[in-house]
């Protein structure tokens, strides 16, 4: 599990909408529970609530794959889209790119 410190929030907000856009993404808690295949990254809204943070932690745990914790209301941002608080992406090169940018 990591965290964003305000390094490069451009970038990772640049791979994030080419994720999108090429369909790599899997939108939400319950999607991501319902996927066939894991994701390579796991992006957490910091506004999520606590029993979906959980669940989410787990899921990455059991499979395991990176969590990145974003502050408050920035993965909306990001993503110029309201309501959106977590977001995986299926993309390995995408992912190490993110995980490469938060260390």
């Amino acid at each position: 599990m990591r965290s964003l410190n305000n390094s490069n929030p451009d970038k990772i907000s640049c791979y994030v909408g080419f994720a999108v856009k090429s369909g790599k993404v899997v939108w939400g808690l319950d999607m991501l529970k319902k996927s066939k295949k894991p994701p390579c990254i796991v992006l957490i809204d910091g506004a999520i609530g606590n029993n979906s943070a959980k669940e989410a932690e787990f899921y990455a745990n059991k499979h395991n794959v990176d969590v990145l914790f974003l502050p408050p209301d920035s993965l909306g941002a990001m993503l110029k889209r309201s309501n959106v608080k977590l977001i995986a992406v299926t993309d390995d090169n995408l992912a190490k790119a993110i995980l490469k940018i938060s260390e």
